[in-house]
């Protein structure tokens, strides 16, 4: 059971760093996105300067930027790497409560093997002595 859960456990974790590793591509992804999205509009405002007659609007000074500043960023994963985290520290648990009880049946045993040899011995006491 304990190494069906530690199986169990392995792949949620691969699973996790894996959500990582797809946030970390996200946000990579996007910023190539705004950044190219800024060259192409960059170079249309450029054309659309010198063409133009009028004055130049104040919101050709603003960039493209899917994110909202001073707003969190959406993260897919969230709850899951939450959860992961809560599992991780119920299976150390699991795992400390599993290396107690082996510690405490390891006792249990060589306190019953010591008596047992001390059974022995008091029987082999006793019958070394004669019977009268």
């Amino acid at each position: 059971m304990v190494k069906l859960l530690d199986k169990r456990f392995e792949k949620l974790s691969r699973l996790a760093e894996q959500a990582n590793e797809s946030q970390s591509a996200y946000d990579d992804f996007l910023a190539r996105i705004e950044e190219s999205c800024n060259i192409v509009l960059e170079r249309y405002r450029g054309i659309n300067v010198a063409e133009r007659r009028t004055d130049v609007p104040p919101n050709f000074a603003e960039q493209i930027c899917f994110r909202l500043e001073g707003a969190s960023r959406v993260l897919f994963f969230e709850n899951g790497l939450e959860r992961h985290q809560k599992t991780e520290v119920e299976m150390k648990g699991l795992h400390d409560a599993i290396a107690e009880a082996r510690r405490k049946l390891w006792d249990i045993n060589r306190v019953a093997l010591h008596s047992f040899d001390v059974v022995e011995t008091y029987q082999s006491e006793n019958e070394s002595v004669p019977v009268s």
